[in-house]
C-alpha cells in the first residue's frame, strides 16, 4: 500500500469516528433539552404545591377561626362566661 493509499485511509478512518462523534454530540444535546424541559416542568409542578399548601393553610386558618367561634357559643350556650 503506497503512503497515499494509506494516509487516504486514515483520512477516512478519521472522518467517521468524526461523524460518529458529532451524532454522539447531537444525541447528548437532545438528552439535555429533554432534561431542561423536565427541569422546568418540575419547577412549575413545585410552584403549583406551594400555591396548594398555602390555600390549605388558609382554609386550615378558617377551619380554627369557626372552631373558635364555635368554643365561644358551646360556652355561651353552657352558661359558661
Amino acid at each position: 500500500m503506497s503512503p497515499e493509499q494509506e494516509a487516504r485511509g486514515q483520512g477516512e478512518e478519521l472522518h467517521a469516528y468524526a461523524k460518529i462523534a458529532n451524532a454522539v454530540a447531537k444525541i447528548a444535546f437532545e438528552f439535555s433539552e429533554i432534561a431542561f424541559v423536565v427541569s422546568e416542568i418540575a419547577f412549575v409542578v413545585s410552584e403549583i404545591a406551594f400555591v396548594v399548601s398555602e390555600i390549605a393553610f388558609a382554609v386550615s386558618e378558617i377551619a380554627f377561626a369557626i372552631a373558635k367561634q364555635a368554643n365561644v357559643v358551646a360556652k355561651q350556650a353552657n352558661g359558661v362566661t
